[in-house]
């Protein structure tokens, strides 16, 4: 495992399931498909502790060895890679995969000992702060009746 996904991980413990199809399309270019499965062990952003999100990847990828035109019609639902003609170790693009499937900010849907966390009453009370009126001078008018 590169250090690129080694850094977002608090664990890397753990297994991951691949189940990929390795075959031509009509135009006789390779493709992958199938799906990655794991449980990633991550930190989570607010409180800090682990938490373990996880990943179900669809895979769908057409291989080209040097970088497809504009123009190149791909099956729908699928993305080009650029391999080169060397062989590239298969690891490698699963972890890819888990690179992308990784969310921007790992965190629990409620922290288990984070007092600081609001509570859906708060969040209700300060969206109702955050409405604005109808009228945008309304707080000119109440300051005018003072």
């Amino acid at each position: 495992m590169s250090e690129h996904l080694c850094d977002s991980l608090y664990d890397t413990v753990g297994h991951v399931q691949i189940n990929w199809q390795f075959i031509l399309d009509d135009k006789q270019r390779p493709t992958i498909s199938g799906q990655v499965q794991t449980q990633l062990h991550m930190l989570c952003h607010r409180c800090l502790t682990p938490v373990t999100i996880s990943i179900n990847v669809k895979v769908a990828l057409v291989v080209f060895t040097e970088e497809p035109s504009q123009y190149e019609e791909l099956l729908p639902d699928y993305e080009a890679i650029v391999l080169p003609n060397k062989p590239v170790p298969l690891s490698n693009l699963i972890e890819n995969e888990l690179i992308l499937a990784i969310p921007i900010v790992a965190k629990h849907e409620v922290c288990p000992s984070n007092e600081f966390q609001m509570q859906d009453e708060d969040i209700e009370d300060v969206e109702d702060v955050d409405k604005p009126s109808d009228n945008p001078f309304s707080m000119l008018e109440k300051l005018s009746k003072s």
